[in-house]
């Protein structure tokens, strides 16, 4: 069965640290199982956008949508970029949530993720959620040598 998610992406800023109205997270999500050839699935890719730029609020929220396609399986890590131009961000926790199926993932990131041109790969995270991280598809190390080729 397909479904569309939440996707929730909860930072921390930095004291006193200003945001543009428009600010954009790069999301990649992939699933914890192979194709039918043994092939990393395709990424599922999510820009989740800034709701708020109140400085008073403790964590910002970035908010974007999935649609998962049948047969991709569980979602048990995500690839995160962010926008050219913007400072490092504090990531806390990355939450996707649907209804039909009922379905809650959560990643407690807890990390500092470095602009683009700061750094060459980008930061990987595995689901909080009790599966098996040791299925082939996350196993064989297929989301490492992508991350050298992030593209939206």
């Amino acid at each position: 069965m397909s479904y569309t998610g939440t996707v929730v992406v909860t930072m921390k800023p930095k004291k006193d640290e200003q945001f543009r109205w428009v600010e954009i997270i790069y999301l990649k999500f992939a699933s914890v199982e192979l194709d039918s050839n043994e092939q990393p699935k395709e990424f599922i890719k999510c820009e989740a956008q800034l709701q708020e730029v109140d400085e008073l609020v403790e964590y910002k929220k970035y908010i974007g949508e999935i649609v998962v396609a049948e047969g991709f399986g569980e979602i048990g890590a995500v690839i995160v970029e962010l926008q050219e131009g913007v400072n490092e961000r504090f990531i806390d926790t990355i939450s996707v949530e649907a209804e039909e199926p009922p379905i809650s993932i959560t990643f407690s990131c807890k990390s500092w993720v470095q602009p683009k041109g700061l750094i060459d790969h980008r930061r990987i995270f595995f689901s909080s959620n009790k599966i098996q991280h040791q299925r082939k598809g996350l196993k064989n190390g297929f989301i490492f040598h992508e991350t050298k080729n992030f593209q939206r």
